[in-house]
Parts: C-alpha cells; sequence; structure tokens
C-alpha cells in the first residue's frame, strides 16, 4: 500500500502514456512509431515539476514495453517475439527521462524558452537513441538522413505541447481572476459588516463612560442619599449594565457570523499555507533585514486552517517583534521546523532574540501580560497573542506549548498537536 502511495503518480502517468502511444504513424521502418504521448508527458511536468522525470521514464517504460508486447502478441507467433519486436521504445523513455531530469528538473525554477529548448532536444535526442538501437551502429549514415525528419517531428510536437501550457495558464488565469473579483466583493461586502459593529462598539463606550460616571457619582453621594435614592439609581446602573451585556452579546453573535460565513471551504495543505505565511511577513519593511524560513517533512490538508495560521503568526510575528532590537536585527533569524512522532506533529519556532527571563518565562502564557513596552507612546501591549496561542492550541486542537529560552541566545516556542486533530483524514 505504501508503494502505490508513493508512486501513485507515476502509475497514473504510465498508464496513460501507454495508451497515448497507441495513437501513432508509421514514420520509418523497424516498428518506429510517432505517437501523441510525447505531447502529453512535457505538460504534465511543466505544471508538476516536483515529480521526478527518472523515476517517471522507469515506469513509463516498462508498463509501454509491456502494453505494446501485449498489443502486437496477434502479429507474432509468441511473447518473445512480440517484446523483441517493440523493447526498444525503453531507450527512448529512459533516454527523454535523462534530457529531462539534467538539463530541467534539477533547475525546479525555469521559464518557458527554457522548457521549450529542452522539450525539442529531449524529443529529438530520445528519437535518435531510439532509432540507433533499432537501425544498429552500421547505419549512421541512414541515422543521419533522417535527423531532418526527426527534428521537424521534435518542433511539431512542441509547438502543440506549447499551445497546451497556454491554453491551460489561460485558463488558470482566468480561474485566478474569477475568484479574485469574487474574493474582492466579499470582502468590501464584510468590511462594510465590520463597520457596523465597530459603530456598536463605539456606541457601547459611551454607555460604558456613562454606566462609569454614574456609579462614581453614585459612590461620591451615597452616604446623602436615602434609602429609596440609592435603590433606584443602583437599579438604574444595572439596567445599564445589563443593556451594555446585550449590546456586546449582539456584536459578539454579528462579527462571529462574518468570520464564519466566509471561511474559505477548499483544501488547504500547511506547506501552502506557510510558504504564503513566510512570504506575506517576509515583505513587511520593519522585517525585511531578518531571515526567515520553514522547513517541513510533511505536507497534508489542514483541519481548522484558520486556527493554526493564528497560533504560528502569533508565535513568528511574537519572534519578529523581539529582533526588532538594534542589537538583534541586523543578525535576526527566525526558523520554523518539524520533528514528529507516531501519533503527534511537533513544531518548533526559533528565534536568536533577546531571550525570556527565567522570573519571566511562566507569566508569558497569561492573558494581559506583556514585555513589549514602546518607549515613543508610552503604551505596552495588549498581551495577548501568546494567551491566544495557547488556548488554540490546547482547546481546538487537544495539543501543547512550551517555551524554552536562553537569554541573549534564543527563544524557542514547542507546539505539540496529535495527528489526528491537525490533519484532514
Amino acid at each position: 500500500m505504501n508503494f502505490l502511495h508513493r508512486y501513485k503518480p507515476y502509475i497514473l502517468i504510465a498508464m496513460m502514456d501507454a495508451f497515448a502511444t497507441q495513437i501513432y504513424i508509421d514514420l520509418f521502418s523497424n516498428n518506429f512509431r510517432i505517437s501523441v504521448a510525447v505531447l502529453l508527458l512535457p505538460v504534465i511536468y511543466y505544471f508538476n515539476r516536483r515529480l521526478n522525470p527518472l523515476i517517471g521514464s522507469v515506469f513509463i517504460g516498462i508498463s509501454g514495453v509491456v502494453f505494446r508486447t501485449l498489443v502486437g502478441l496477434p502479429a507474432y507467433d509468441t511473447i518473445l517475439e512480440s517484446l523483441l519486436a517493440d523493447y526498444h521504445i525503453l531507450y527512448f523513455d529512459l533516454s527523454y527521462g535523462l534530457f529531462y531530469y539534467f538539463l530541467l528538473y534539477k533547475k525546479k525554477d525555469y521559464q518557458v524558452t527554457t522548457w521549450l529548448l529542452v522539450v525539442i532536444a529531449g524529443d529529438l535526442g530520445s528519437n535518435l537513441i531510439e532509432i540507433f538501437f533499432r537501425i544498429g551502429e552500421g547505419s549512421l549514415l541512414e541515422i543521419s538522413d533522417k535527423f531532418y525528419t526527426l527534428f521537424y517531428v521534435a518542433l511539431f510536437r512542441t509547438f502543440i505541447a506549447l499551445v497546451m501550457v497556454l491554453l491551460i495558464e489561460s485558463y488558470k488565469m482566468f480561474l485566478l481572476k474569477s475568484e479574485h473579483n469574487e474574493r474582492y466583493q466579499k470582502l468590501l461586502m464584510r468590511i462594510s459588516d465590520l463597520e457596523s459593529e465597530l459603530f456598536f462598539i463605539n456606541k457601547n463606550m459611551t454607555q460604558v463612560e456613562s454606566v462609569m460616571a454614574g456609579a462614581y457619582d453614585l459612590y461620591e453621594n451615597a452616604l446623602v442619599m436615602d434609602r429609596s435614592q440609592l435603590k433606584a439609581r443602583s437599579l438604574r446602573i444595572a439596567s445599564e449594565i445589563h443593556e451594555i451585556k446585550k449590546n456586546y452579546i449582539s456584536i459578539y453573535g454579528g462579527i462571529k457570523e462574518i468570520t464564519e460565513k466566509d471561511k474559505i471551504i477548499h483544501e488547504v495543505h500547511i506547506q501552502d499555507m506557510m510558504s504564503m505565511l513566510f512570504k506575506s511577513l517576509s515583505k513587511v519593511e520593519e522585517y525585511q533585514e531578518i531571515q526567515m524560513k520553514f522547513q517541513l517533512k510533511n505536507n497534508f490538508v489542514l483541519r481548522d486552517s484558520y486556527y493554526f495560521l493564528t497560533i504560528v503568526r502569533n508565535l513568528v510575528v511574537n519572534g519578529l517583534e523581539e529582533l526588532q532590537q538594534p542589537a538583534y536585527r541586523a543578525r535576526g533569524r527566525i526558523e520554523m521546523t518539524e520533528d514528529n512522532s507516531d501519533t503527534h506533529y511537533v513544531y518548533r519556532i526559533c528565534d536568536n532574540g533577546p531571550g525570556i527571563a527565567p522570573e519571566e518565562i511562566g507569566d508569558i502564557f497569561l492573558a494581559g501580560y506583556s514585555t513589549k513596552f514602546n518607549r515613543e507612546s508610552g503604551q505596552s501591549n495588549r498581551g495577548l497573542g501568546l494567551f491566544i496561542v495557547r488556548e488554540l492550541t490546547r482547546k481546538i486542537y487537544k495539543g501543547e506549548i512550551d517555551v524554552q529560552s536562553e537569554p541573549g541566545i534564543k527563544t524557542e516556542f514547542i507546539v505539540k498537536i496529535p495527528r489526528t486533530e491537525l490533519e484532514v483524514n
């Protein structure tokens, strides 16, 4: 089962290639065929750059030989004769894989023009190698005569592959633009909804100030009031507080509805989400001097991806803010790594900042606790980031979070979450 799971893409490609090779023309003698399979292969590799073409060529070569042997069996007396008539296609498949592997795959990031040149070279070179083994080295002159024909075939097939790539890219851009417009419209609506809730929050703040003033006035004059006045003023304050409470319950419900109704329901893989997070943070002007990277071993669909993003983002931003101190900024580095067990995913977010004092490390997850102080404004942070991280880790994912720090050297947060709680089965 592990073999099938690991090599499933290559098996599917090999099966597709085997069927596609049955659409062909006999260009020369000796069973040398020009098929449409080579149109599809570079397109698949272009859009799936993690696929190893060497592994793919082995699967394609074996399946191609087996398939063509079985298809050609009625024309021969034995399986061996059918095999010997067509096994030369293995040379083409393996050669094509080698061309693609060394000229493109190892580069990972390449342009369409580079891809075009390699596809032409791979098509032409692999055909020449196959026909060499079919005809034999004694007929090099005959092979040279076929060179230009094979070159034009390579150009034609590459042109068709290019058209397919451009059509797919255009369609992807169309879908992306449509999705972007839809999200933008939804974003405008959500901003409008949030503005409404902010209006009610501001209104409540005015009411709170009024109640506080009334309560203080009651405190100042309680001794000179008679019992009936005291009861009436106290009842009015209680009534106003109850009204404020109802308003906040309504506001909470409104904000919760806004945040839940537009959650993206399509699958989000952890490496894609972390890539987006680290790229977005690296573009923030204050953080551009700091080295940021993540190294994850596994890639799976996240359960409740927004909560996990909140956990990691708060921890990373916490480290980035610590690295803003002049003594650490120039050499600042923050890294997310993965260290798993059979039952849990373990993520470590480590920075080389000032660290946390031993007497403070036990309080950092408490609500309202903060060591960050803005000297210009005179205000300290709310102290909710790490509190939220701990609550989400415990309550949403049934996990644990710990911190280890060496003052002046590093701080490392360790998030441990059960596999069953973090990944979608």
